[in-house]
């Protein structure tokens, strides 16, 4: 019972990491290559060959992943911060950025400059 709650709690941790650092698109195209190695665990310890369905299964995944990586990055794209919405556009949290002191204008969007300053909007 232990392990299985040790187990669960590094993989939920692992999966935090891994979307802090990468996107969830690339984190569900990376889940659907895990049928990868049970198949090639079955292949090489239990000598059963799958059906060529899953081979071409297994390409067009592989494919989209390659095809995914090989595209700029939808975080990074440039959108105008003027919305209210709490989306980071540059990378840094408007919340965080306040606390320490460093207002940054690239940070923080228009209305919360002016709520911070004081200003009418």
């Amino acid at each position: 019972f232990f392990a299985f709650v040790a187990l669960s709690a590094v993989c939920y941790i692992g999966a935090a990491q891994f979307l802090w650092l990468s996107e969830a698109t690339f984190f569900n195209l990376s889940l659907l290559t895990g049928d990868l190695w049970s198949v090639l665990f079955s292949v090489v310890a239990e000598r059963i060959i799958p059906q060529p369905l899953f081979f071409l299964a297994l390409f067009l995944v592989i494919s989209g992943v390659l095809i995914y990586e090989t595209a700029a990055s939808p975080v990074l794209g440039i959108a105008p911060d003027d919305s209210d919405d709490g989306i980071l556009r540059d990378g840094k949290m408007p919340c965080i950025e306040m606390v320490r002191g460093d207002m940054n204008a690239a940070s923080l969007s228009q209305a919360d400059r002016a709520y911070h300053d004081g200003d009418q909007i």
